[in-house]
């Protein structure tokens, strides 16, 4: 899989090669409120110095990930309808992961700078059949603390989808309650 370079807030880099490339502009997406309101979970979840996270705003479907809980072992979940283009848009925010760097506000921020410059991202998406589709090399934005991906999941079918996010050294499994989003499409 290729090395991406950073990644700007309307682009996803290398997706060619998995089907994930992204086909909407997230400037125009009809559901920009959706986009906006999982970037600020994203910096939310920066602000309280979480674990490695994933936030995903759908651009094209009315639907908001479920969050069952830390500790439950429960992915988060969510159930849309079949947008009429049958493709799904998505902006997948994964942050970096800062709940280990201690409780000094000035160490964190530097450590968490430094993890972005090192760290990279993926995005797994398996679909209803089984077949999996995926980007990786995903670089954070150093000063954001997240990564910011546009994409497409296309072709779709009704069925349930699973969509993980996760940096290097770790799974998704591992956090599944924020890492993993089960997500149902409806007919």
């Amino acid at each position: 899989m290729p090395v991406i370079t950073r990644p700007t807030p309307r682009q996803t880099h290398g997706a060619a090669a998995t089907g994930l490339k992204a086909a909407f502009d997230r400037a125009s997406a009809p559901q920009k409120t959706q986009i906006k309101e999982a970037i600020d979970r994203a910096r939310d979840d920066v602000d309280s110095w979480c674990a490695c996270s994933v936030e995903i705003g759908f651009a094209n479907a009315k639907g908001e990930p479920t969050f069952h809980g830390y500790g439950t072992h429960k992915p988060q979940s969510a159930t849309i309808t079949m947008p009429k283009e049958k493709r799904l848009d998505l902006s997948v925010m994964i942050t970096v992961s800062l709940h280990d760097l201690g409780d000094d506000e000035a160490r964190v921020n530097k450590a968490g700078k430094d993890r972005a410059v090192r760290d990279r991202h993926h995005i797994e998406v398996t679909r209803p059949d089984g077949k999996v589709e995926r980007l990786d090399g995903i670089k954070p934005d150093a000063k954001e603390l997240f990564s910011s991906t546009d994409i497409s999941i296309r072709n779709l079918v009704p069925g349930k989808y699973v969509i993980k996010g996760w940096p290097d050294g770790t799974t998704a499994d591992g956090y599944c309650e924020a890492r993993v989003l089960e997500l149902t499409i409806k007919p």
